[in-house]
């Protein structure tokens, strides 16, 4: 009898061990070096060969993406418009007399990762400045988001040249998250390492390993000094399309993109540097995949709104 208690005793730890190794391997896979790039499903983008990039995609038009991850509290929903957007509407082409236009670029953090397109602070932005709108000179704020998961800075600069130029935007509002991406060296090895453990992989939601694959074999070919001059060099291709009045943000914890910002907002005429005063390690911002969860859109939009407010960026007559 003891030795039938001690045999299932042993089999339930093993379990238990099991289930933790299985819980820590999923979250390992969707994560990277501390910032999580979920798979990006082929049904959800389109495939662009520019003249600039050879790999450069966009969400689909006019689509619906429904995520379903287990592991968040509900279904979400993003809403693609016809220009590619994950906007709640559409916007015109031409700003119509008192609109203060600000286009917002970046990656997921910026697009709203697992979370409602009315939810992400770009959205919540927009809502706020017209709800409390104090400057008579300005009928409407208009939040235009160009922000789209997984891009580094040279496809956010193609994003603003394809879809924000003809918007005229007053103000530019770009969030920097991951300096470590450089995609048209990566895309090759991606589609290269497409195996069907990895689409078995997307299928389960997971990360999709082939990411992290051409993540490492980038960075045993470039210097972590190239790798910082490259992403200067096109944080500044922004000024080719945009000479306007911008704000360079990022997180504390990213030391590597404050310098640069830091460099470059001084030397560019009406730019400003801000750091968010926030934490990505705080779970109750967060959602297990390290994106920010509603609470923490909501605390990126007020952060960003104080900055506004406290710089007299958008001035009133």
């Amino acid at each position: 009898m003891m030795k039938n208690r001690l045999f299932i005793l042993i089999i339930f730890f093993q379990i238990v061990i099991v289930i933790a190794l299985s819980t820590k391997i999923y979250f390992q896979r969707k994560n990277i070096l501390g910032i999580s790039i979920n798979p990006i499903s082929i049904n959800s983008i389109t495939l662009i060969n520019t003249n600039k990039l050879k790999y450069f995609y966009e969400p689909k038009a006019n689509s619906v993406g429904l995520i379903k991850e287990k592991w968040l509290k509900h279904e979400v929903k993003n809403h693609i418009n016809s220009d590619t957007l994950n906007e709640r509407s559409e916007y015109s082409i031409k700003k119509a007399e008192g609109v203060f236009r600000i286009i917002t670029l970046g990656d997921s953090f910026t697009y709203g990762e697992n979370v409602a397109t009315e939810d992400n602070w770009t959205e919540l932005l927009e809502d706020t400045l017209n709800r409390n709108n104090i400057c008579k000179n300005i009928k409407k704020y208009e939040v235009i988001n160009l922000g789209m998961k997984g891009y580094d800075t040279q496809y956010e600069v193609e994003r603003y040249r394809i879809r924000g130029i003809k918007y005229n935007p007053d103000l530019v509002i770009w969030l920097f998250t991951d300096y470590e991406r450089i995609l048209e060296r990566m895309m090759p090895i991606i589609k290269m390492n497409d195996t069907v453990e990895n689409k078995q992989l997307e299928d389960q939601g997971l990360f999709f390993n082939n990411w992290k694959i051409a993540r490492e074999e980038m960075l045993k070919k470039i210097r972590p000094s190239g790798l910082i001059n490259y992403q200067s060099e096109q944080i500044l291709k922004l000024d080719m399309y945009f000479k306007g009045t911008l704000i360079y943000i990022t997180f504390p914890d990213k030391p590597e993109y404050m310098q640069i910002l830091k460099e470059i907002s001084t030397k560019r005429p009406s730019s400003f540097f801000m750091k968010l005063n926030i934490n990505l390690t705080d779970e109750n911002i967060t959602l297990p995949d390290h994106h920010l969860n509603e609470t923490g859109n909501s605390l990126v939009m007020r952060n960003i709104l104080m900055y506004i407010n406290k710089n007299n960026i958008i001035r009133c007559e």
